[in-house]
């Protein structure tokens, strides 16, 4: 993970996409992975202040959030692959909710995914 990840500036180099995607689906990193990206992304979790806080903080690191099939879901900003659930982070939707309030969020064509509203 971290030759894919600058420890110095958190910044991930999204040129090979290949590192998120699975043929499983999302939450399937593997262990190293998985914990070298909850040590940059948990804080930003814990410390955002609204939901609109913690959009920019991640996207400050390469990250985006959107919500698919009812999951708060982590995304490589710039390609949009789908890394993990909040809940693999150990923030799930629920936890963030009840911290910040409910999520503004706006459908996607096709009703299984959406994003915030702003």
């Amino acid at each position: 993970m971290y030759s894919y990840m600058s420890a110095e500036v958190g910044q991930t180099k999204t040129a090979d996409a290949k590192l998120w995607a699975s043929p499983d689906g999302i939450d399937h990193l593997n262990s190293e992975t998985a914990v070298a990206l909850r040590s940059v992304v948990a804080p930003i979790f814990r410390t955002a202040e609204d939901w609109r806080d913690l959009q920019k903080k991640l996207a400050q690191k390469g990250f985006g959030l959107t919500f698919r099939k009812g999951h708060m879901v982590l995304t490589d900003i710039a390609t949009g692959v789908a890394i993990c659930t909040g809940k693999f982070l150990g923030t799930p939707l629920k936890e963030m909710s009840a911290r910040l309030g409910r999520p503004q969020i706006v459908a996607l064509p096709g009703g299984m995914a959406g994003d915030f509203l702003h």
